[in-house]
């Protein structure tokens, strides 16, 4: 949830706010964020990727909605 909703909702409003501070510890925040568990997309996206220096689980919360962000795109 936090990573979904909380912290764009959050960011948002500090960016329109002009609130630089809040916006950046914001983004600190989300780049410090546990990954969920490996599934099905995230296990296909890095199948798509097929680049061997991305192995593995994603090690952080941006990875993993990276991942899941190019494997929506590649089917689109």
């Amino acid at each position: 949830m936090a990573t979904n909703v909380i912290l764009p909702v959050l960011a948002t409003w500090a960016q329109t706010k002009g609130n630089k501070r809040l916006n950046q510890q914001c983004r600190e925040c989300y780049c410090r964020l546990p990954a969920l568990p490996s599934n099905t997309i995230t296990r296909e996206a890095l199948r798509l990727i097929n680049n061997p220096t991305v192995r593995g689980i994603p090690s952080d919360a941006c990875m993993g909605q990276g991942l899941m962000h190019l494997y929506r795109s590649a089917l689109a």
